[in-house]
């Protein structure tokens, strides 16, 4: 299974590479560089419920986290190819397909933030209370840091700000798994989290780089930086492909957090709230009330969640 996916990934590169050279970013060139950027998506997603077959416990939640935060991403990429190549335009600012692109980063954060002593397939009361919180808190910042502002910016500006939003969610996280893989108490997690930092990390410098170059000039797809969304996505489905759970996986016993890991937890979803309460206070005025709530809500959500 692995080689051909491996076999498939060299021919997706090389398709696009072809598209670049002879299609260029004409309609055709843009059709087939979101085509190919759509499969690379859906083969990594299926790669990833594939091994959330294969595991157990904590690993099964964490594959099916991060494949659902990919398959919306290809969702995403599905209305971003509509307005490009059917209304021959760029979604607007505030809009649903932008929204989405944004949503990947609450699956990959429920992914980093899963409980190491509750290794079961199961999720309890407890777990769906912190997923909620943490779905609030990037919805916040989303609607902070992005939406609202981006009503009185012009749509050049808007973007750039978008951007930089994404880029520090994704740095964030990649901090996040980093930590997680040094917490980890068995080798099997901190395998899985080492490889989820390092794919982050790709994705981060990919994109990040492919991002930059649209907020110098405005290009459609089917250009060399189209790869940098298509290499990522392949090199998640080779990982998956490639992931094989432990034969000695041992359970963990369950026990209480210490101190330090109360902090962290609750201070790395803490932080982003309070930072978008702050920041309303002074660029935001008629929000600050609506968010100064929702951060104080958070915060009270995550005192309760640490008894």
């Amino acid at each position: 299974m692995f080689r051909k996916l491996l076999a498939l990934s060299f021919l997706i590169v090389a398709s696009h590479a072809v598209a670049v050279l002879t299609l260029g970013t004409s309609p055709a060139g843009s059709l087939l560089g979101n085509l190919l950027q759509i499969t690379s998506c859906g083969l990594a997603v299926a790669a990833m419920f594939a091994a959330s077959r294969r595991a157990a416990g904590l690993s099964r939640r964490f594959w099916l986290l991060v494949g659902c935060g990919l398959a919306v991403w290809g969702v995403a990429n599905l209305g971003w190819m509509y307005y490009e190549i059917v209304l021959r335009t760029e979604p607007p600012t505030g809009s649903v397909v932008r929204f989405l692109f944004g949503t990947q980063s609450i699956f990959f954060a429920l992914a980093v933030f899963l409980s190491q002593d509750k290794d079961t397939s199961t999720l309890d009361l407890e777990s769906v209370l912190d997923f909620v919180q943490i779905a609030i808190v990037f919805f916040f910042i989303f609607v902070g840091f992005y939406y609202i502002p981006a009503h009185h910016l012009d749509a050049r500006t808007a973007y750039v700000r978008e951007i930089w939003m994404e880029t520090g969610e994704d740095v964030a996280l990649v901090l996040l798994a980093a930590v997680q893989a040094i917490r980890a108490r068995s080798g099997q997690i901190r395998k899985l989290y080492k490889g989820f930092a390092l794919y982050l990390l790709a994705y981060t410098v990919c994109a990040g780089i492919a991002d930059y170059v649209q907020t110098i000039k405005v290009t459609p797809t089917g250009t060399w930086y189209d790869l940098g969304w298509t290499a990522p996505l392949l090199g998640a489905a080779l990982w998956a492909a490639n992931w094989q759970p432990s034969a000695d996986r041992v359970p963990l016993r369950l026990r209480r957090k210490r101190f330090d890991e109360l902090l962290l937890d609750n201070a790395a979803l803490a932080l982003a709230p309070l930072t978008v309460s702050a920041k309303s206070q002074f660029r935001i005025p008629r929000a600050k009330g609506r968010i100064a709530f929702s951060a104080r809500f958070v915060s009270i959500a995550n005192r309760g969640s640490s008894i």
